[in-house]
Order: structure tokens, then sequence, then C-alpha cells
């Protein structure tokens, strides 16, 4: 009990300065339902809390829909071609293709069993809402020292927002979360729980600086201890898998690389990852990971373990197998068809074979092959017939215009086969360093009285003790008192790892202080009694008499 209530006073003691801002921005948040008490919310930790402003979406009116659509798959790259190069041109055709009036391009989903399912990107908006206005309600809790219930609120939100993972666009709500539940549990003490959140807090952003207004010293100390710790252990990696292909990876809000994509750097603990493809709802998860290990995740855009056209298309061929797949993968979607090609380099040159594969039979029409130069600035132009031709073969009834697939034909005569799905490969690098060690606390040497007593050249406090005495400097963040004047600053800490009440400044600054201060109440009140003849002086009526014993003079 004593440890718990002494933590309490010291976190408010330290809160003092930043306590009428706090207030004021608190009055000007309408926390509370309109015509709602305020007290009523704490019997309910799931009451909404809605601004009397809300107002409906506005509906936009729908655009233009084409008579036509088509799928398309990423273009895999063949031989030395740069996956970068292959993931340009599939953005590119997507748009010199759309400027037909009849048929529009739109990324093909081609989940199977055991994959991901698709985001619904409704049920994630409606748990980023609920996880809202959970934090929310936590806070106000918090401000009134409820840490029962605030902490039940943190938990809710978390659960809510790793729901809504998929429309996160930061990782600012977890970090908001996490940093709530370090505080509930500082407040009262609990130094092992608030070290774990900080941590949690440190991996989703490792650059973020808390702010001094907001948090007392020896929180800010545990928040760079827990990054310090984190940084100079072993990293961890993040791996989107082939499920992914064609998606832009976000991790912790940072934008990456295109997947599949192997993530290395990470600081060991949980992380928002994102995958992001034109066309289809993002995908979304939150991932622990452990230092030294790699966390897999499959976004589940295509399919996997091979059932995709990827290794047919990198090995320069498509079977009828393939074909079949991505026929289904259409027909699901509803669409008439869906393109697939393979891109190759050759020296200034870049050459694409498009094959569009019909939904209803899984027979393929191959379009004309087109060739575009290395800045594909003429990729307009050179795409005109291939368009074209897609535009026929999406509209053909004629079965006619369609072959079988052939696993034995080459799509672009000449092409060196690739290597099968190409990995990317990122290292994140974090702007923040690792807090350099304290220098020594103290440096003793002999000195003489007729030495100049000058500060030292560095600034620090120097202390002389005579002729035979010694002279000590002492570094400010190790001297226990130097901040007294202003508990909480960095300058007052002795040991951010012992638990509050064991620390060095504690008894002096905290305890001592009070007992000091109701003395002197007590000292101040004895003498007003007195003077108002309430209680009798305790002093003698006469002056003290002394009395002094000269020695007589020697004979």
């Amino acid at each position: 009990m004593f440890r718990l209530t002494a933590a309490c006073c010291f976190w408010g003691l330290c809160a003092l300065p930043a306590a009428a801002a706090d207030k004021a921005t608190a009055a000007a948040a309408p926390r509370t339902p309109p015509g709602g008490d305020e007290d009523d919310e704490d019997d309910d930790i799931l009451a909404p809390v809605r601004s009397a402003g809300d107002k409906p979406a506005t509906t936009l009116a729908p655009a233009a829909v084409k008579e036509l659509k088509v799928g398309l798959l990423p273009m895999v790259p063949l031989g030395e071609t740069s996956k970068t190069l292959g993931d340009q041109l599939t953005g590119e055709i997507t748009k010199a293709f759309n400027e037909s009036a009849t048929v529009e391009l739109v990324a093909l989903q081609m989940t199977s069993a055991g994959s991901t399912a698709t985001t619904d990107v409704a049920a994630a908006e409606s748990a980023k809402k609920e996880g809202d206005e959970l934090l929310a309600k936590a806070n106000t809790l918090l401000a009134k020292l409820n840490f029962g219930k605030a902490k039940k609120g943190y938990q809710l939100a978390l659960a809510a927002y790793e729901k809504a993972a998929p429309v996160l666009e930061t990782a600012t709500p977890l970090i908001d979360v996490w940093l709530g539940l370090a505080e509930v549990a500082a407040r009262q003490a609990q130094d092992d729980e608030t070290r774990t959140c900080l941590s949690k807090v440190v991996a989703l952003n490792p650059e973020l600086e808390l702010d001094k207004k907001r948090f007392p010293g020896l929180f800010l100390t545990a928040h760079r201890k827990a990054r310090d710790q984190l940084l100079k252990g072993e990293r961890a990696r993040i791996f989107v898998d082939e499920t992914g292909t064609g998606a832009h990876v976000v991790i912790d809000g940072r934008p990456t690389v295109t997947a599949p994509a192997r993530v290395s750097g990470l600081l060991p603990g949980v992380h928002l990852v994102r995958a992001l493809r034109e066309g289809q709802a993002p995908w979304g998860a939150v991932v622990v990971v452990e230092a030294g290990a790699e966390a897999p995740v499959s976004p589940g855009f295509l399919a996997k373990d091979k059932k995709g056209p990827g290794e047919d298309l990198a090995q320069n061929k498509l079977s009828p197998e393939a074909a079949a797949v991505v026929a289904a993968a259409a027909k699901a979607q509803g669409l008439k068809g869906a393109l697939v090609g393979a891109v190759t380099k050759d020296g200034g040159k870049v050459m694409v074979q498009l094959v569009f594969v019909d939904a209803a039979t899984g027979k393929v029409g191959l379009l004309p092959p087109t060739t575009f130069q290395a800045a594909l600035l003429d990729i307009g132009i050179e795409s005109l017939k291939a368009r074209a031709r897609l535009e026929q073969l999406a509209a053909a009834t004629d079965v006619a215009a369609f072959t079988a697939a052939d696993a034995d034909e080459p799509l672009i005569a000449g092409a060196r086969a690739g290597a099968g799905v190409q990995v990317s490969e990122l290292t994140l690098k974090y702007d923040v360093k690792i807090s350099k060690d304290a220098p020594a606390a103290r440096e003793v040497r002999g000195i003489d009285d007729s030495e100049e007593r000058a500060p030292d050249e560095d600034g620090d406090r120097a202390i002389a003790e005579g002729k035979s005495g010694s002279r000590k400097t002492l570094d400010e963040e190790k001297d226990p008192y130097a901040g007294r004047g202003s508990v909480g600053t960095s300058a007052a800490e002795v040991d951010g790892d012992a638990p509050l009440t064991e620390q060095g400044w504690f008894m002096p600054t905290v305890i001592t202080g009070v007992v000091v201060g109701v003395v002197a109440v007590l000292a101040g009140t004895s003498v007003a009694l007195v003077g108002f003849g309430v209680i009798p002086d305790p002093r003698a009526a006469a002056g003290a008499q002394v009395n002094v014993a000269l020695p007589s003079a020697a004979p």
C-alpha cells in the first residue's frame, strides 16, 4: 500500500506543470455524449464517445461502368530483367489499356484454399472507429486515476485496432494504446510491466520521442532504456510471401518494397504489416516477431504453393493447368477473362507478351507482342495494337478466336527463363542512436590552498576540502540532489531500474519534505497560541544566567 501511494504521489507532483494545459485541452475536447453525465461513463467502458458534430458521410456519384471488365496479373520478369521494371510496366499498361471506352483492367484476385480471405473493409473501418472510442474512454478514465477500468479500456482498444489493421495507415493508434498501458503500470509502480509496454512502443517506432511535459523523468528514462536495449540486441525479419506478389508492403506506416519481400532490420516486438495492391482491398495484420527470427505473412492476393501461373510465366511459358487457374479466378470475380504476361529486356528495348485467358473456357488468345523503349515514353502508342486485340477477344463470342494453352511454346522467342518469383530484400534503417554512457561520476585529486578554486573547464561543479583534502567533480546526472527543485527531471534520477520507492532521492525529496513542512506548520501554530495566551510560554520568566569560571593566576 505504501509503495502504491508513493508512486501515485510522485507522478502527481511530476505532472503538476502540465496539469493546467492538460485540463484546458480536456475541457475543449468533447468526451461526453450530448446530454450525458461524464461520471456515468465509468460504469460502462464500452459506452461510445461521439461528437455532437458527427455528420453522415457524403455519397459520391458512381463512375461510369464500362461494358467489359478484364483481370490483370503483374508482369513476370524473364532472365535478368528486374522485378521493379515488371511492376512499373504493370502500372503503365493498366493506364494505357484503361483509356479504352469499353474495356477496364482490374487487379485479378487469385485466392485459394488456405490463403487469407479478402478483407472486409467495412468491418475494418468499424473496428477502427470502435478502437478510437475505446481509446478516448480509457484516456478519460486514466485522467480520473481509475486504473482498473482504464487498463481494460486500453486492452479492448488494442483488440479493436488489431481487427482494423488493414485500414490503419500508421501505427500511431497502437502506440497510443501501449503508452496508455505503460502509464497505467507506471502509476501503480509496476516496473516490469511498464518496461514491457514501453518495449512495444519502441518496436513500433524507435524514432519516437516522448513528450517531456506529459511524462515524468523516470518514465522518460524507462523509455530510453527500453529503446537502448532493443537497439543493442538482435534484429528481426518479416517475410511477405508470394501470395502478396505485386503488392506494396508497408510496415508500421513505413512504405518498403513490393512483395514478395523480406524486410529485415526490424526491432523485435509487435509490428503493423499491410499489403496494398491496386484494385484490391488492403490487407493488414499485427505481427509479433522474436529477436533473430523471421515472421512469414500471407496476404492471399494470389494462389500459393505454385498453384498460380507465376512459376509458369517465369519459365517463359503458360501451361493449360495454369491457364485453368487464371480462368477460374476471373470467373469467380465476375470477369470476362484475364491478362497475364511476361517481360524481358534486350539492350535498350523492353519486350512484352500478353496473353488473354477466357474465363468461360480456359482457352487463350495471344495479343500482338509489344516492344517499348527502355524509358517507356512510347508505351501509350505501342500499346494501341495490343489494346485493340484485347477488345476483340473480350467481346468475341466465337470459340475459334481462342486456342488451348501450350506449355511447349515460349511466350517470347529467345528470352531466357527466370529463376522463379523474385524476392525483394530491404533492411530498415532508423534515425536513432543508442544513448551514450554517462561519464565517470567522480574525479578525485589532491590540491593546495593556493590553487585557484575555479570551476572545471567542462563546467562541472567543484568542491574543495582544505589543504590536505580533495577536489571532487560531480556529474549533474549522477548527483542525486542536483534536480531537487524540479522532481521528475533527468537530473533527479539515480537508478531508473530500481522501483520508485527505492530511489535514492525518494526519502529526502518527498517524505522528508513533507515531514519538514508539517513540523513548520506545527511550530507556527504553537507560536500563535502562545501569543494569544491560549497556552503558557514555555520559556523562563528571566533570561538565562551564564557563569564563566576563570582559572586562577599562577602564584
